[in-house]
């Protein structure tokens, strides 16, 4: 019994903290709250364990679960092997049309304007001719076969005029400079239909024709060479500036598909590559077929890639580089020798503008093959002398037009016709200094006859083989020029259909293989 008044003391521990378990009490501490036991506490027995940190990994979102790694790197493998194609598609589209360009259209118009320059040229050319021949016979070329071969250049101007009003289209410059053309081509042939009339009139000698003949002649040459063939040259150079544009941006894009091919090749065989490490690991797969195939299928679509950039490349050098600018300088170097004819005939017919179209003939002259400082006296020694030092050390030291183009020699069978090209022009060099003897000698019907004369001997014979060899080297390039835009296009025609089968193959080939694995984890 306690005694009353007595104080009941509650027991306390070792550790100064009240035992829990007196009955229908309950300990309170000076706080007037249940104090709170953990199992780090010593009285704590039987209590759970502490639930351990988590781990980084543990923490990781379900995002980076296997399944999910295993889909990220699928989706990107379909969607770089969807760029691949998709970039092939839209790249060999644009090559197509860059060479549809210059095969087919801005190539072919510069040599047409080109050949506009000839044949104009050779229409004042045989309008000397019918002066010079007058009514006479027994002369190289006379007045009816001079009139026919000018009807012949007009409607050969005509078609060239036709094809360059429709290559213009919308471009102004080219569209301008061909109204004015037109313009000036349509007052030259009134003022030669003028002087052919005059001339007809009166029968005379052959070289002497009427003075008003010789007059309205003079207006429609001075028309030609001031106006017409200003305008014609003008329109090459704008269409010969649009050709480069075109093979500029060719270029580039050849540069750029090559670039995005392996770019995206590399990434996609990495993708690949890196999801079958990731199944090998993961499941315990060391072998995917379909994954295999994928693999392969996008190296072998790389590979073709690159190959046929690498292949258009070249391609499209050959056909612009290699040929259509020899194509362009040799059609210009016709139409030029054609030019330096009009001046020998011009030189006979009018005695007082000798002078002026003798240093014409010269100006030509340097055009085609240009030799420092020569004057027509000393042209044939100059050119003489340039020609041994090539033959003998390989060395052009001539420039002009056939300078450049002997400096582009690429095709078998090039330089033979280069070498014979520049051959038959220093004969006929030779042959005009004896034309202009003859002048002077006299009588001028014999003058006349060797300067129009087709036979062995004559200069007109001279100038023809010059310009039989000048047209077979120009023809050379050309048929090169056509070969490698037909390769071009050929290499380009199975692309229509290899890149959207090879992306629907690939991404085929992705989803076969990932399906199943992604099916063990449902």
């Amino acid at each position: 019994m306690t005694p009353a008044g007595s104080r009941v003391r509650t027991p306390v521990s070792s550790t100064g903290r009240t035992p829990v378990g007196s009955r229908g009490r309950k300990a309170v501490g000076s706080t007037g709250r249940t104090p709170v036991i953990t199992s780090s506490d010593p009285d704590a027995v039987g209590l759970p364990a502490q639930a351990p940190a988590r781990t980084p990994a543990a923490r990781r979102p379900r995002s980076w679960s296997t399944p999910a790694r295993i889909r990220g790197l699928a989706f990107l493998a379909m969607v770089l092997a969807a760029a691949s194609g998709l970039g092939a598609i839209v790249g060999t589209a644009e090559l197509r049309r860059g060479f549809r360009e210059i095969g087919h259209r801005t190539g072919p118009q510069v040599v047409a304007t080109s050949d506009l320059y000839f044949v104009l040229n050779d229409m004042d050319a045989q309008v000397a001719t019918v002066l010079l021949a007058g009514g006479e016979t027994g002369l190289g070329v006379e007045r009816a076969r001079a009139l026919q071969i000018y009807e012949q250049r007009r409607s050969q101007a005509s078609r060239n005029l036709q094809q360059a009003a429709a290559a213009a289209g919308n471009a102004p410059e080219a569209a301008a400079t061909l109204r004015r053309l037109l313009d000036g081509f349509g007052r030259y042939q009134a003022l030669v239909a003028e002087t052919i009339l005059l001339d007809g009139r009166r029968p005379h000698a052959a070289g002497q024709p009427p003075d008003d003949a010789l007059a309205r002649y003079r207006q429609a040459t001075d028309l030609m060479n001031d106006s017409v063939l200003v305008e014609a040259e003008r329109l090459t150079r704008e269409n010969g500036r649009r050709l480069d544009q075109t093979y500029d941006h060719e270029s580039t894009l050849l540069a750029s598909m090559t670039g995005v091919s392996m770019v995206l090749g590399l990434l996609l065989l990495g993708v690949l590559a890196t999801l079958q490490v990731l199944l090998a690991q993961r499941l315990r797969r060391t072998f995917n077929p379909a994954l295999a195939l994928a693999t392969l299928a996008a190296l072998a679509f790389t590979s073709l890639s690159i190959g046929l950039c690498s292949e258009e490349k070249h391609h499209l050098a050959v056909a612009k580089k290699d040929a259509l600018d020899s194509v362009i300088a040799l059609s210009r170097a016709r139409a030029i020798g054609y030019a330096a004819k009009a001046d020998e005939r011009r030189h006979i017919v009018d005695p007082a503008r000798r002078v002026q179209y003798e240093q014409g003939f010269l100006d030509r002259s340097q055009q085609l093959a240009e030799l420092g400082g020569a004057t027509i006296e000393s042209y044939d020694a100059l050119f003489a002398e340039a020609w041994r030092r090539y033959e003998s050390a390989g060395v052009i030291t001539f420039g002009g037009v056939l300078g450049a183009a002997m400096n582009n020699i690429t095709f078998p069978g090039e330089r033979e016709r280069a070498e014979d090209t520049m051959r038959k022009l220093r004969s006929y060099q030779a042959y005009d200094r004896m034309m202009r003897a003859k002048v002077q000698a006299g009588p001028l019907r014999e003058a006349v006859r060797f300067t129009t004369g087709d036979q062995p001997g004559d200069a007109g014979h001279a100038f023809d083989e010059y310009d039989r060899a000048l047209e077979a080297f120009l023809a050379l390039n050309q048929r090169h020029f056509d070969r490698s835009i037909t390769d071009a296009e050929e290499a380009l025609s199975g692309w229509t259909v290899l890149p959207p089968a090879a992306m629907a193959v690939l991404i085929a080939l992705v989803y076969t293989g990932v399906r199943p694995r992604l099916a063990e984890y449902r």
